[in-house]
């Protein structure tokens, strides 16, 4: 993992992030299980070593009103989300879980490496991680070759993080790139919890020549701030991705909900 001031701890992280409509389902009660006892399920097996929950609220002309969700898992190694501690309690799920997690059942769900992680070097004596208020998630799908990984990987250290961060007033905190592994993905998701779980195209496929990465951005500004600039730099991103050839699956800003670091 390519570091200097990184945000995140250990290298490796599942990200989960989807939809539900708030018209059909209890979201208090949905976040109150979410947060009070999935989470400190999770941080509970053995090299689980942060967590974030996010949320945004958009409206959909065929679905109404949308309230969408992410939550990033720092992992101690990639292969702790296929270990027999973490298999066991997807396999075992408790009653609030069996009642809750099939209101999720369209999250995509993705197991990746740290390629790349920076933030500002003022934050480096933070050493338990430092979030932003506000998270970019850019998912990419690119052709499959060492090459392009390499490209992309220079691109995101060299041209993104200088435009992130290239003005006084920038409110860019830090920037992760991450690479989607397939296999490690279906251990989990093949599992009885995760047996209903949308694993959408996106990520999904060893064999069809390509390869999926994840962008995440932080920024230091609420998630509707008027003097925001993540919208402007959304659309910088993916403008630059697509003339680079790195097709932009999905897009979409979170405001924090919690953080966790064990």
């Amino acid at each position: 993992m390519a570091s200097s001031t990184s945000f995140l701890r250990g290298p490796a992280v599942l990200v989960l992030w989807g939809a539900v409509n708030p018209q059909r389902v209890d979201e208090a009660a949905l976040n109150a299980w979410w947060t009070n006892e999935h989470l400190p399920e999770r941080l509970a097996i053995p090299g689980f070593l942060q967590m974030r929950r996010y949320f945004a609220a958009d409206h959909d002309p065929h679905d109404g009103d949308r309230s969408h969700y992410l939550v990033c898992y720092g992992t101690a190694a990639l292969d702790t989300l296929s270990s027999e501690a973490y298999l066991a309690v997807l396999d075992h799920p408790t009653a609030g879980t069996k009642r809750f997690m099939p209101l999720l059942s369209s999250m995509t769900r993705s197991a990746c490496r740290v390629l790349f992680s920076t933030g500002r070097t003022g934050f480096a004596a933070c050493s338990q991680g430092s979030v932003g208020a506000t998270i970019l998630l850019l998912a990419l799908q690119t052709s499959a070759s060492q090459d392009e990984r390499e490209r992309l990987q220079d691109w995101v250290a060299r041209e993104a993080w200088s435009k992130l961060t290239g003005h006084p007033t920038s409110t860019s905190l830090a920037l992760h790139l991450l690479e989607h592994d397939d296999k490690v993905t279906n251990v989990g998701s093949s599992t009885s919890l995760y047996g209903q779980a949308r694993v959408p195209e996106s990520c999904a496929g060893e064999n069809s020549g390509t390869s999926r990465y994840i962008v995440l951005v932080e920024f230091s500004e609420p998630l509707t701030a008027s003097f925001g600039e993540a919208e402007i730099l959304q659309a910088w991103l993916i403008r630059r991705l697509r003339e680079r050839g790195v097709h932009t699956l999905e897009s979409k800003r979170y405001g924090l909900i919690c953080a966790v670091n064990v």
